[in-house]
């Protein structure tokens, strides 16, 4: 499962911001060409509707069913802001980071705090991937202009008693937990605007307002390395073309080792695909239809199958093949990833693969299945990925991915070479 929560807000009353329903828009419109995700897999809440009560709803739609293997994300760009508790006394006893709904007033009825993340998330599966963009800041200072023109700050202006109490916190050294404890018993990673005596520039790049955080964030991961290198790589090489381009301010990263150590949402379990080795049945290929999606269920990837070979045989001459068979093998490893390669054939039979298995392999299903109807393959290819997660472990594989070649010839066949893998 994916699911994305993004919310932006430019409506403050007496507060307004400028870049942040764009930057929301784009991440998701990101996350959508090339993490796959799926439209429907996001909710996107902005400005006046992005109250308290909305999005601590939305946030628990999130995490709702969450199990080992999703890919949770939460962007957040409008004010943050540091809040200093007092007690019945009147003494103040605690220092929170805060996010500012549409209808914050310094209440803790209108604010999201350390703890609201803390307590809204501490029921999500430690193996869930969690990745958190916040585009704010959360200095407790007053927001000042940053050295790039044309920019604001994103913390939420403090008045001078709020600025009192927050000054009492600091003296007595009452430190924010911060968001990081909210999610430090996930596989998560948060990558926040700046340091905590830095401000978030709300900037304008490029003819529109965007933060900088995910404005320059966004351009590093749609570079020619951006979705392979590390998380604890990606976020220096933002920081410094953030310097290059005037901003002062320092995106963090904290998160779990292992979750750094991989790529933007990218799971920590084993989903890359083997390299194609395309079987067709004749150099002369008239249709060839490539298949590289990734992030698919087991389901979606049989339909994805089936389809493919249906569009395949589209050349008027494979119009009437219907009849399919294939060879190979899918394995299931103890270190926990499904892989195998799937040869193709239509109209007649192609020679098979050898399956790639992993090490220590679990569950092995070998293929072998002749004259059967695309579809049928197609839901074949599904039960087979599934079954061979049928082992202790494997029974929650939600996602995998995909790549190689159908091709269809004008000598009437349909065949190809699909490699698979998969994670739990």
């Amino acid at each position: 499962m994916n699911r994305g929560l993004l919310v932006g807000i430019n409506q403050y009353p007496g507060a307004p911001l400028n870049g942040c329903v764009n930057d929301v828009t784009d991440a998701a419109e990101f996350l959508v060409a090339s993490c796959g995700f799926q439209e429907n897999d996001l909710r996107i809440i902005t400005d006046d509707r992005a109250t308290t009560d909305a999005i601590k709803e939305r946030l628990r739609w999130l995490i709702e069913g969450a199990a080992a293997g999703d890919r949770l994300y939460f962007h957040y760009s409008g004010h943050g802001t540091q809040m200093a508790i007092r007690n019945a006394d009147g003494g103040v006893t605690s220092n929170h980071d805060a996010i500012c709904p549409v209808d914050f007033d310094w209440s803790e009825e209108h604010a999201i705090t350390d703890d609201d993340f803390r307590e809204i998330f501490s029921g999500v599966p430690s193996e869930v991937e969690f990745n958190w963009v916040s585009d704010s800041c959360h200095s407790g200072d007053l927001a000042r202009v940053m050295a790039a023109r044309r920019a604001q700050g994103r913390s939420y202006p403090m008045n001078p008693d709020m600025a009192w109490r927050l000054r009492t916190a600091r003296t007595l050294r009452l430190k924010p937990a911060g968001f990081f404890r909210a999610i430090e018993h996930l596989n998560g990673a948060l990558i926040s605007g700046c340091r905590s005596d830095q401000t978030s520039a709300d900037a304008y790049i490029d003819g529109r307002y965007n933060g900088a955080l995910t404005y320059y964030l966004l351009k590093v991961l749609k570079g020619s390395d951006g979705l392979t290198m590390p998380l604890n790589a990606l976020v220096p090489q933002v920081n410094s073309t953030l310097a290059t381009n005037g901003y002062d301010q320092e995106p963090q990263l904290r998160g779990n080792p292992d979750i750094l150590a991989q790529s933007f949402l990218a799971s920590t379990r084993s989903r890359t695909a083997t390299t194609a080795r395309v079987a067709a049945d004749s150099a002369n290929e008239v249709n060839v239809v490539e298949i590289k999606p990734r992030n698919l269920s087991y389901r979606t990837l049989g339909d994805l199958v089936a389809t493919t070979v249906r569009d395949a045989m589209e050349n008027p001459t494979n119009r009437g093949n219907r009849d399919c068979s294939f060879s190979g093998s899918i394995s299931a490893n103890t270190s926990g990833g499904v892989s195998g390669s799937i040869s193709i054939g239509c109209g007649r039979q192609v020679n098979g693969v050898n399956g790639h298995r992993g090490p220590a392999a679990a569950n092995v299903v070998e293929l072998k299945p002749k004259n059967i109807s695309y579809k049928k393959l197609g839901r074949l290819v599904a039960t087979t990925v599934r079954d061979a997660f049928d082992s202790s472990n494997g029974r929650a594989v939600r996602e995998c991915s995909v790549a190689g070649s159908v091709s269809a010839s004008s000598g009437g066949g349909v065949g190809g070479s699909i490699s698979v893998g998969c994670h739990f």
